[in-house]
């Protein structure tokens, strides 16, 4: 599930707020909270997935994937008007070096 269309919106939405009431937009730094899942494939990470995620078809979904996919999926919301990135790791992968996989695809993403 993409979420650049949705991104998009309600950049377009922030802005327009920002005008009618007489603020610069680029005044607003713009961020997003995303959990990461990175694996060797999207089906794989999917797995991993949190239970609470699939309780709820109508919440975003994590990015997951590849590191590739990931890095990808990540710079396409960036693309999309934001100006920072927040991630989270599920529980299973909290620990320094999947905190490290992390920071690679990161830099990744914010290489362009």
């Amino acid at each position: 599930m993409s979420r650049v269309p949705t991104q998009r919106a309600r950049a377009g939405e922030l802005d327009a707020q920002c005008e009618a009431a007489g603020r610069e937009p680029s005044d607003i730094c713009r961020t997003a909270v995303n959990m990461v899942i990175v694996r060797d494939s999207y089906q794989e990470a999917e797995r991993l997935m949190p239970d609470a995620y699939r309780a709820n078809p109508g919440h975003v979904r994590p990015v997951m994937g590849t590191a590739d996919d990931v890095a990808g999926q990540l710079r396409q919301l960036l693309d999309a008007g934001l100006n920072g990135l927040i991630v989270g790791a599920p529980h299973a992968d909290q620990s320094p070096e999947y905190v490290q996989v992390m920071a690679g695809v990161c830099r990744q993403a914010l290489a362009g």
